[in-house]
């Protein structure tokens, strides 16, 4: 079940360092600290080298006691160089576990943060794609649909309806829209999204398209609806026409329409 779904879900809560006792200011210290993994950072590494030469420089004074001294100085910071990744090693220690804690829960946070935004953005997709599918059973919706989209949305419907359809790019298609098979059978469909009756010169160069290309079958969609001519031409033939109440019809899918068998 999702945190969505869940009856008993609880609020995530963005974990903050003054509830595990820490500072804004510490956790950015403690945070670089592991960056760093325990090396000093760059301020520190230059007051070290300054430190460092300043005492060898000063090993060369005149003054033997002072030369001496600075020497000595100058070796147990060298072996304190030579022990660095044990140093470094101490450094991590002292992290607190408070601030261990606090980093555990913020991860916790984050990655409840990253799955809850994934379910809503599922859930908006899957929004979206209802909303889509109720828009394509209303009249409205097919008497504005964009013309280039008008094709896409048709092959969507015939995917709906059984058939496997691939929308054509456009030019030199032959007057092709979508291609469509089912079974073994090929077909081939024409849209014509006008705002006139489809005349029977469209479904006469479709009928070509169909016999020139071997064709089992094919479907003329015009939302303005045929002629008497057209419907005339298409008897006996195997073309299909497709008006606005059919395509609804496709849009509900509501049992096997007869139209369609082919």
């Amino acid at each position: 079940m999702s945190y969505l779904e869940s009856e008993d879900r609880k609020p995530i809560q963005e974990p903050k360092p003054e509830d595990f006792g820490l500072t804004n200011e510490s956790v950015k210290k403690f945070h670089e600290l592991e960056m760093r993994n325990g090396a000093p950072s760059n301020i520190e590494g230059v007051y070290a080298l300054a430190l460092f030469a300043a005492l060898g420089i000063a090993g060369l004074s005149r003054d033997a006691v002072i030369a001496v001294f600075c020497l000595l100085a100058w070796g147990v910071f060298a072996l304190i160089f030579s022990k660095s990744k044990t140093i470094f090693e101490y450094r991590l220690k002292t992290i607190p576990n408070s601030y261990l804690r606090f980093k555990d829960a913020d991860r916790e946070y984050s990655s409840a943060m990253y799955e809850l935004k994934k379910e809503q953005e599922k859930i908006k997709i899957e929004t979206k794609r209802i909303e889509q599918i109720e828009r394509r059973k209303t009249f409205e919706y097919w008497i504005s649909v964009d013309p280039y989209k008008f094709e896409s949305e048709m092959a969507v419907l015939f995917e709906q309806n059984g058939f496997t359809a691939s929308v054509t790019k456009g030019s030199g298609d032959g007057g092709i829209d979508i291609e469509l098979k089912i079974g073994t059978k090929r077909g081939v469909v024409q849209c014509k999204r006008q705002k006139t009756k489809a005349s029977p010169g469209v479904v006469r160069d479709l009928y070509g398209t169909m016999v020139a290309g071997k064709y089992d079958f094919a479907f003329a969609v015009c939302p303005a609806g045929f002629s008497d001519q057209t419907f005339q031409f298409v008897r006996g033939k195997k073309i299909g026409l497709i008006g606005l109440k059919r395509i609804i019809d496709m849009a509900k899918q509501e049992g096997q329409l007869d139209f369609l068998k082919v």
